[in-house]
């Protein structure tokens, strides 16, 4: 009980210092800070009392099982945790090094909060709520004038929120991507980063990279593109003058980046990238019912096959499911999400002309190539509905920011 106690102090303490750093985050702190740690709660209940099953519960018991290691032998258990000796420990995620990842994670917290599964969850929700007030910090001082849309894009949006929260591999993933793109939104602005913010970076794309490398090879492959161009720019007036010529610029440079990053793991090897995205496709087809997973005709791992798929994926990948496609509870709810998705997408080309400015840059462009990419993979590779709703978490706040940029309402009502 006591280090309950403590826990919640430290946790208190935290926020308030978090609450004193933003004048402008004042009006909207707590309220946003309290629906997430909530969130976090709710996805323990939901998998508890509503699913019955999950990674979720998988993930601390596992935990619990390493840290009994930790009271016999702390040294061994530091030993496994850095991967030094991998024959202290065994469990069903030896051979999958991001859920074993997330374990070892989970197992330090666990330390920390005595094997408290809801007060672990309350410092992952607390991690992704960090990541998400220093990028709505970040993208303030940069973008304040869409400020309601700034908010709504990382406090507010239902499931941006309550899918990465708790005790599942979202929740940090998505904490990592805030701070990943706060610092270099930071970097392209101001053209220089402090050692710490740099330490901190690099930490931040280790932990995505062991927790959903997908995400950190596109964010990778997009940063470099983008801080090359942007570097180029501040050395060649040409390039300030011709947004045409800084997009040529940019697209070379994915060209270039992608040879690299397509080396830096097993399945993006160009040999076999195609082939891993059909076969997990396929794999999902086999576990998923039918009319619950979206379904691709003749998916095959070429590439004439997966760009013919792919406006179908883009559009799942957001939309989808949409209403009447299934009946469960949690997928209506997603699927009028969705709707209120569409409708602002709607609304945002009505006033796309009257922005043209915001929409024709290198920051714009990279975030709609990383939802693009993004939507794309993750639908084509796991097409599941439940999956895809989890797993969209990592763009879904960037393409609502996209379009609430001129929405007239969200600004209105969220600044």
């Amino acid at each position: 009980m006591i280090l309950i106690i403590i826990n919640i102090i430290v946790i208190a303490l935290y926020l308030t210092w978090l609450y004193k750093k933003n004048e402008q985050l004042k009006k909207h702190f707590f309220i946003a800070a309290g629906f997430k740690l909530l969130s976090g709660i709710g996805v323990g209940a939901l998998y508890q009392y509503y699913y019955t099953f999950g990674d979720t519960y998988a993930f601390f018991n596992i935990a619990e099982e390493l840290n009994k290691v930790a009271a016999e032998d702390f040294r061994a258990y530091l030993e496994y945790l850095v991967g030094v000796n991998g024959q202290v420990f065994s469990s069903m995620y030896d051979y999958q090094p991001r859920a074993l990842f997330m374990v070892k994670l989970l197992s330090v917290i666990n330390l920390l909060t005595g094997g408290n599964y809801w007060i672990s969850s309350l410092y992952f929700s607390l991690f992704a709520f960090s990541g998400a007030w220093y990028a709505t910090t970040i993208f303030l001082k940069f973008f304040g004038q869409y400020k309601g849309a700034i908010i709504f894009s990382f406090f507010y949006f239902p499931s941006a929120v309550f899918w990465c929260s708790g005790i599942i591999k979202e929740s940090v993933a998505v904490g990592c991507i805030y701070f990943i793109a706060s610092y270099i939104l930071v970097f392209v602005k101001e053209h220089k980063l402090s050692w710490l913010q740099v330490l901190i970076l690099l930490l931040n794309f280790f932990v995505l990279w062991n927790i959903k490398y997908y995400y950190a090879a596109v964010i990778l492959l997009l940063s470099f593109s983008l801080v090359a161009t942007s570097s180029l720019t501040t050395r060649f007036d040409q390039l300030k003058r011709s947004g045409l010529v800084q997009a040529a610029a940019f697209f070379l440079f994915i060209v270039v980046s992608s040879l690299i990053v397509t080396q830096l793991h097993p399945n993006f090897y160009l040999h076999r990238i195609l082939g891993v995205i059909v076969d997990n496709y396929q794999a999902f087809e086999k576990i998923s019912a039918p009319g619950d997973f979206v379904e691709f005709s003749s998916l095959e791992p070429n590439v004439w096959s997966v760009l013919a798929n792919a406006p179908k994926a883009l559009v799942s990948g957001i939309f989808r499911p949409f209403i009447g496609e299934s009946a469960e509870l949690f997928k209506i709810v997603t699927g009028l999400e969705n709707l209120v998705l569409l409708g602002l997408l709607i609304v945002a080309v009505i006033y796309a002309p009257k922005e043209r400015a915001s929409y024709l840059n290198l920051l714009f462009l990279s975030a709609l190539l990383f939802v693009v990419i993004m939507a794309v993979f993750l639908t084509l590779s796991a097409p599941n509905y439940g999956t895809l709703i989890r797993y969209k978490t990592g763009f879904l706040p960037f393409f609502v920011f996209i379009v609430t940029i001129r929405n007239p309402w969200v600004n209105k009502l969220f600044s």
